[in-house]
């Protein structure tokens, strides 16, 4: 009977890669997306051969959020949520970490 070589089950993490974030928490996040809105509805694109006015009805369109929302949680009238946080970060291509304690 042969011996069974060991199976090497070790991972190996490169510990000198970091990951750079743009927000840490949730109210650097909050300020990082609204800054973002404003960018977005003060801008123009052009979409099937229309320039069009960034505006938070484009920006609902985008993201699957109503516009009364967006404009809600932009002029801050209301919190918003992580759900549609996470939809905001990922159309603006925000890198985020938010810890619960």
């Amino acid at each position: 009977m042969e011996p069974q070589k060991k199976k090497n089950t070790e991972s190996s993490f490169d510990l000198n890669i970091t990951t750079e974030y743009h927000a840490i928490g949730v109210d650097a996040l909050e300020e990082q997306l609204r800054a973002k809105i404003t960018e977005f509805t003060s801008s123009s694109c052009i979409i099937n051969g229309r320039k069009r006015k960034g505006s938070y009805r484009l920006l609902a369109e985008y993201t699957g959020i109503s516009q009364a929302y967006i404009h809600q949680f932009h002029s801050e009238k209301r919190a918003i949520c992580i759900t549609n946080m996470n939809k905001l970060a990922n159309h603006f291509g925000i890198k985020y970490v938010v810890s619960n304690f």
